[in-house]
């Protein structure tokens, strides 16, 4: 006989004595039991953290500092594994003036008996937006150090900086809706450590157009972006990304919206320089879309709301030009049906999914109650 058990406990605590300061914490449990025919199989999950933000009235800074401590045990076929960590952090930024920023940052990680930390100090100029010929322009650069301890052969210290600047036009009234052009240029140095590849420059370009009319909202986009090492090693990665956008209001409690989203990406490491032209990469194509229908009060209930999404996903990897190593194209597709009821603080969810991975079809019924406790 098989059978199987599943616990779930979790709490949410808020903690806000101003409006200044605030503090969210989280504890979860997770317990798996499974008694199969190859024997008993035991798994538990443990997880909590919790986050401050504090931010004086007085002065322009924000301080944060957070904890995440986790913990993973499976029993399972006399095997044993045991795993914990914990994740300490804190943070400051502070606005000098409207166009000079400070941060600082640092955070303590143990896993097992492994400790590592890492401090940082990041100083970012962005200056004003001023006009040029049609266009307005910008232009910003940061620098940053920061250290490292614990990270075996990665310990040392970086000292990394930027200059970026970009040009923006806007046009009015193109096919009743609005175009921007939008250039940028960003040229990056490193030294230090994990530096090999960290002076590059990078180009890109964009145009979108975007239109609202009566309760519809329509947007298109089309951008493109080279990236390459310019010392060190030799790298290059380019991304052209198309993406469609519709949103519609039906009634006052319906809705529906759609996307669309092709990606095409090309990245040359320092192996396929060295090797023969038979192995350039090519380009990796995907494809997702996205259609949902939201509706907040199913047969005039109250209360009563369905939630339906229908997503599709596909990749291609090039096998031209040698890259014999790739992938065969996966399509993935889903359909997510939510059925919710609310009372007060107890939620009544039916959900029904069929999907087809990987040639695979596959079906969920899932019905769901819950109650949330609050003080």
């Amino acid at each position: 006989m098989q059978d199987s058990r599943l616990l779930h406990l979790s709490a949410r605590h808020a903690y806000r004595p101003s409006d200044q300061l605030t503090i969210d914490s989280d504890a979860n449990l997770t317990r798996n039991r499974f008694n199969l025919q190859s024997g008993p199989n035991r798994t538990e999950v443990k997880q909590l953290s919790s986050f401050g933000v504090w931010r004086p009235s007085e002065r322009p800074m924000t301080v944060t500092a957070g904890l995440r401590a986790f913990g993973f045990s499976n029993a399972s076929g006399g095997n044993f594994t045991d795993t914990d960590s914990l994740n300490l952090n804190a943070g400051l930024n502070y606005d000098f003036s409207r166009n000079l920023r400070g941060s600082a940052g640092g955070n303590v990680n143990k896993t097992g008996a492994n400790v590592t930390t890492n401090q940082t100090g990041i100083l970012a100029y962005q200056a004003d937006p001023r006009p040029l010929a049609n266009f307005t322009y910008n232009w910003g650069a940061n620098g940053s150090v920061s250290n490292q301890t614990g990270g075996g052969g990665n310990e040392g210290q970086t000292a990394a900086g930027t200059l970026t600047h970009s040009a923006i036009r806007g046009l009015a009234d193109v096919y009743g809706g609005a175009i921007t052009v939008n250039l940028s240029q960003a040229v990056s140095a490193q030294a230090g450590i994990q530096s090999a590849s960290g002076n590059r420059i990078s180009h890109g370009g964009s145009v979108s157009w975007g239109r609202s009319w009566d309760t519809s909202q329509a947007y298109l986009s089309l951008s493109a972006s080279d990236s390459r090492a310019w010392s060190g090693e030799q790298s290059v990665f380019q991304l052209i990304n198309l993406q469609a956008t519709l949103n519609s209001v039906l009634t006052r409690y319906s809705s529906w919206n759609g996307n669309l989203t092709v990606q095409a990406t090309r990245q040359q490491t320092p192996a396929v320089f060295l090797a023969s032209s038979a192995g350039t990469g090519g380009f990796t194509v995907s494809t997702s879309g996205n259609l949902s229908y939201v509706h907040s009060r199913v047969f005039g209930v109250p209360r009563l709301s369905l939630t339906s999404n229908l997503r599709s996903n596909a990749t291609q990897y090039s096998r031209l030009e040698g890259n014999l190593g790739a992938t065969p194209n996966q399509e993935t597709w889903a359909w997510d049906n939510r059925l919710r009821y609310q009372i007060g603080r107890t939620y009544v969810e039916l959900r029904g999914e069929l999907a087809n991975i990987n040639g695979r079809d596959q079906s969920l019924l899932f019905l769901q109650l819950r109650r949330d406790i609050g003080f």
